[in-house]
């Protein structure tokens, strides 16, 4: 067994069907991200609001690579709905490429990528698997919130490495920064804001839309996203009794602390230029530096945040990077 699945073991044997770590890691994902894609985007609102700002300042630094390149062929892993792709492409370099291959394991999520991608003007193809049925060839490869999700890094880089032309860059975008990157500045901050926060009794309480909600979901009995997950998983003989969302989202994102069977040390910086050893780095960039995505601050925060990341602070929560092939 691999030891990127040991973390997975004690709640295999104890809730699971299927003995191997692997084709369990599988299951889950598969089946949670066909479920989740229906509300993917509400559900992830947040993420998508903040991150225009960092997909501005990767385009900016990557310009010398892209001023004088056209026609480019661009591969987005782990595409989800396609809105990763839908925010670069409206970024300068967004304007170089014309063929974009979408790529998920979820056959939920390529349809709602594809449905989005008719408004592109570009050349779509979709790709349904893992990163190994890439056929290759590609300028641009897109990871966004997607290492995190990966429990061998080094192997799925390989497979990246392998699919991405010479002089090509790779993106990466919304992954935790690891626990030994976090800095006393980015502890300090996240206590500023939680102070600054704790004096307006209202933030961080659900609005009275939403606790209607959630009291006329409660009272039909309406089945949440987590519940269905765990019905098609019981259905399809992955597991012999539910899941409870910790256990998911352990399996999910299983690179992401805090979570009962997940590895649980983000993602490290020196780790990840190891595993790209073909690459030169171009750009690295952290931001979510009180703790929390730049829409869920207030708008005085925001702007600190925007300053922070216009000036490359590096002691964020989150990471995006940019690493350009090198030629032999």
């Amino acid at each position: 067994m691999s030891e990127h699945f040991k973390s997975l073991v004690p709640l295999i044997e104890k809730k699971s069907n299927i003995s191997d770590p692997a084709k369990f890691h599988a299951a889950v994902n598969v089946i949670f991200h066909d479920i989740e894609s229906k509300d993917y985007d509400a559900l992830h609102g947040e993420m998508w609001d903040s991150l225009g700002v960092q997909y501005e300042l990767l385009s900016a630094d990557l310009a010398p690579f892209f001023h004088d390149k056209s026609n480019l062929k661009l591969l987005d892993i782990g595409c989800g709905t396609g809105l990763a792709t839908d925010m670069l492409l409206k970024t300068s370099a967004g304007g170089k490429v014309t063929e974009v291959n979408l790529l998920d394991t979820s056959a939920s999520m390529l349809g709602l990528a594809k449905k989005r991608a008719m408004s592109w003007g570009k050349g779509i193809t979709t790709i349904e698997g893992t990163v190994d049925k890439a056929t290759g060839g590609y300028d641009i490869i897109l990871i966004s919130s997607v290492l995190h999700h990966i429990p061998d890094l080094a192997d799925f880089l390989q497979h990246v490495m392998r699919v991405q032309n010479q002089g090509g860059v790779l993106i990466t975008i919304q992954d935790p920064v690891s626990l030994s990157s976090l800095s006393e500045t980015y502890h300090g901050r996240v206590k500023e804001y939680q102070q600054h926060a704790a004096k307006d009794p209202r933030r961080n309480k659900k609005s009275l839309g939403e606790r209607i909600a959630n009291k006329v979901k409660r009272a039909l009995n309406i089945p949440t996203y987590i519940d269905k997950v765990n019905d098609q998983l019981l259905k399809e003989n992955v597991i012999k009794q539910p899941l409870t969302e910790t256990e998911i989202w352990s399996v999910t994102d299983i690179h992401i602390e805090g979570l009962p069977y997940s590895i649980g040390k983000g993602i490290e910086k020196e780790s990840l230029a190891k595993n790209l050893a073909q690459y030169s780095q171009t750009s690295y960039r952290t931001y979510g530096y009180f703790g929390m995505l730049m829409s869920n601050l207030d708008e005085q925060y925001q702007l600190t945040e925007k300053e922070l990341a216009s000036k490359n602070d590096q002691n964020g929560r989150y990471f995006c990077s940019a690493w350009t092939k090198n030629r032999s």
